[in-house]
């Protein structure tokens, strides 16, 4: 290869492992789980048969519980939307989301002081559930459940 060609050739791989864009992208990792344990947070007592999964996101450790199993939720748990899900909360860093065949119980980091009435939690939760149904459409229901490795914002 010629010298010009040599250029041009490193100039677009460049472009392609490193995308220009005008908009920087927030990223939320799955740090540790699926871990399963039995009991659900703040439901006392219980065995159900749950799946935790630790996610970095914004400089704070989100704590995501899962199960396919139904449960009674307390009547002192509030009706709340964060986002575009609907859910209960028992309090200000907590939300519980029910879809068809399974629940997610949101614990958010108390030390951030940042609540689930602020826009940040309510774009994670609703990237993180849009990907988990994607993940959950074939699953069988009894498999370890396929938690979303990365969430782009």
């Amino acid at each position: 290869m010629n010298k010009k060609v040599s250029v041009w050739f490193i100039l677009i791989l460049f472009f392609i492992l490193f995308p220009v864009s005008g908009k920087e992208t927030e990223i939320s990792s799955l740090i540790r789980g699926p871990v399963k344990s039995p009991g659900f947070p703040l439901i006392y007592p219980n065995a159900i048969e749950t799946w935790y999964g630790y996610y970095r996101y914004m400089e704070n450790e989100i704590i995501i519980s899962f199960t396919r199993e139904n449960i009674l939720i307390p009547e002192e748990w509030n009706q709340v939307l964060l986002g575009e899900l609907e859910g209960v909360s028992p309090d200000p860093f907590s939300f519980y989301f029910r879809d068809d065949n399974w629940s997610l119980l949101f614990q958010f980091p108390r030390e951030s002081g940042i609540t689930i009435d602020t826009n940040s939690y309510s774009v994670f939760a609703d990237k993180f559930v849009t990907r988990l149904r994607y993940l959950l459409r074939d699953s069988d229901g009894v498999d370890t459940p396929l938690l979303p490795a990365i969430l782009e914002f």
